[in-house]
């Protein structure tokens, strides 16, 4: 990509795009994310401590997958920085393109970039990409990440063909993503302690919106693809169906491992009452949860036993 002032000209197509704020604008407006920046920012608690301990993680959990040095890097869904900032500053590269489908998710990553350093920052190009625009060039990355982000996605397959074909022969692309077999037991386990706590004439201000969420996912759980277009949160994934799905689109190879050990899936009810605006119902909440949680999580394989899988496709 060539940059010209306030516009940027495609190497692929010769289009002319709007670069506003150094961000390359190549959605336009055609699709964005419901997620409102700030409110998202602030429940995700972003910051670059939180951002290290997420790409130490993925990097130590990925079986050398995410090397030292990463090469060309293309982030897909970047958001406002969670993984992009430690992963910048803490490995060594050549180019890295930072994509969002949001520009306002990018500004405000934009904003927190000088902590990488100045000769990182040379290196790094911020575009909007929802996925659709044709804008990669082919086998030109060594490498992709993104944390949280396919499950967004209505159509997946499509999308990691068009990651797939951006990837060199070897080249890699990881992801973290919610895991269907855990949250299947989480959610039984939350619902049984909403229960009981109705049932006891206790019911903590926070437990209304947490009933809400567990019946929203687990209609995620269960539903079709049609009918999860309206939903910004929409995929939980099946190791069957992410193994298939990228087998499908021309991927070599397909890992799913667990990502963060929470056998009962204590860690993840605790970051999702917090996420939800409900950490005044935690005090009352987890003691029941824990004892429901023993016998919903019983039947699950180790390697189930964890919130998100890691998922490494080899090109």
């Amino acid at each position: 990509m060539d940059e010209c002032g306030t516009t940027t000209a495609c190497g692929n197509c010769q289009a002319i795009f709007s670069s506003i704020a150094g961000i390359v604008d190549f959605v336009e407006g055609r699709a964005d994310t419901a997620l409102g920046v700030h409110e998202y920012d602030a429940q995700k608690a972003v910051s670059f401590d939180l951002s290290r301990r997420l790409f130490s993680d993925m990097k130590e959990r990925s079986a050398g997958a995410i090397r030292d040095h990463l090469g060309n890097v293309l982030e897909f869904g970047a958001g406002t920085g969670l993984l992009t900032l430690a992963m910048l500053k803490h490995s060594s590269f050549d180019h890295a393109v930072i994509t969002d489908i949001s520009s306002a998710m990018l500004r405000v990553c934009a904003e927190r970039l000088p902590v990488i350093g100045s000769v990182r920052q040379s290196k790094v190009t911020l575009a909007t990409f929802s996925g659709q625009e044709p804008i990669l060039v082919e086998r030109a990355f060594d490498f992709c990440i993104g944390s949280s982000v396919l499950h967004h996605v209505l159509d997946c397959a499509s999308l990691l063909a068009v990651l797939g074909r951006a990837l060199k022969t070897g080249g890699k692309a990881i992801f973290t993503e919610p895991a269907a077999a855990f949250h299947d037991a989480l959610t039984l386990a939350m619902s049984d302690t909403i229960a009981q706590l109705e049932a006891a004439g206790e019911a903590p201000p926070g437990l209304p919106i947490t009933a809400a969420w567990v019946q929203q996912t687990r209609f995620r759980l269960r539903a079709a693809p049609s009918e999860l277009a309206a939903l910004e949160d929409k995929h939980i994934f099946r190791r069957e169906m992410v193994a298939e799905m990228g087998r499908s689109v021309g991927f070599a190879d397909v890992s799913i491992a667990p990502f963060r050990h929470d056998p009962l899936g204590e860690l993840a009810a605790a970051k999702y009452l917090h996420e939800l605006g409900a950490a005044d119902t935690e005090a009352m909440f987890m003691p029941i949860y824990r004892e429901h949680a023993r016998r919903r999580f019983a039947g699950l394989r180790h390697n189930d036993l964890s919130a998100m899988y890691l998922i490494v496709l080899t090109r």
